[in-house]
């Protein structure tokens, strides 16, 4: 799930506490790494970067390692999956004095059109003569934001909100792919220390409870996503899919209506909700208003 900063209900504002706790955290040294730079301007450095690690790693399809690699493990390793690449790129960038920022895209390119994979991609962005560029390493492009590839939604995130999504990345895989349900806890709390406005980290939470068979505090932290996110339609799908697969058929089928009745978050979670309630009565009225405020609010931001 894409975290959409506009969708909180009662944002806690960003504390020293919180930045402090991002740099204890965060996966962007690379001290015992030599890496020269590329280039005589800022454009030439930051494509020289783009490039070589592009060139440089592997893509790691099977998550070998348990969690999320860091900078240097990614650099060691020579291989690493879009997060971990990216992370790698930015801490080579922050040895210079290019200003970075974040983006988050969901169903990039290589993904679009196929609305049952719903994989985040992380980028990486610059201004460069006042002019801002998106890089990714994995595939070795950059090129000015208005040139972004369509996907279905995004987010521009700052280096702590990136620390916490980096957490909450590792979390996952470690609750997902190899039953390290411990850990993983821990780098979700981490993460929620970081950005507590981060919804989804309460969703990953969830999940990660789910698949424990810790069913009650699934259940509070699906419901907690959903309250911190009053209009928007993500967070309440995935507490349906919780009570779905529970077995509570009625009440999920109730969540997925009311989920259509809230401001649309992207066209995938429509895309989700149709197919979970066809054959409901009224459905058909309920998704048009929900395609309606989507194209409303598209035209309006």
């Amino acid at each position: 799930m894409l975290y959409q900063k506009w969708a909180v209900h009662k944002k806690t504002r960003a504390t020293k506490a919180m930045w402090e706790l991002a740099r204890e955290h965060s996966p962007f040294d690379l001290s015992e790494i030599y890496t020269p730079h590329i280039g005589k301007t800022k454009y030439a450095i930051a494509k020289g970067f783009v490039r070589e690690t592009h060139k440089m790693l592997g893509y790691d399809h099977q998550h070998r390692k348990y969690g999320t690699r860091n900078a240097t493990e990614t650099y060691r390793d020579g291989r690493g999956h879009c997060v971990e690449q990216n992370i790698l790129l930015s801490a080579m960038l922050l040895r210079t004095d290019i200003p970075l920022s974040w983006m988050i895209v969901k169903n990039p390119k290589g993904y679009e059109g196929a609305f049952f994979d719903i994989a985040l991609h992380l980028l990486v962005k610059a201004v460069l003569s006042k002019r801002t560029y998106i890089m990714d390493a994995v595939s070795g492009d950059m090129a000015l934001e208005h040139q972004l590839i369509k996907c279905v939604a995004k987010q521009d995130i700052d280096m702590r909100e990136l620390v916490a999504f980096y957490l909450q990345d590792s979390g996952d895989d470690l609750a997902l792919r190899h039953d390290q349900f411990s850990r993983a806890h821990e780098c979700f709390d981490r993460a929620l220390a970081i950005d507590p406005n981060n919804y989804t980290i309460h969703i990953s939470k969830g999940d990660a409870f789910f698949n424990e068979g810790e069913l009650t505090k699934a259940e509070e932290a699906y419901r907690k996503a959903s309250e911190m996110t009053p209009k928007l339609m993500d967070a309440l799908s995935y507490y349906g899919d919780f009570l779905f697969e529970i077995g509570h058929v009625k009440l999920a089928k109730k969540a997925y209506a009311l989920a259509l009745q809230r401001k649309a978050g992207d066209k995938h979670i429509i895309n989700e909700l149709e197919t979970r309630l066809q054959g409901v009565k009224g459905f058909r009225e309920i998704r048009e208003e929900a395609i309606r405020k989507l194209l409303l609010s598209t035209v309006m931001s």
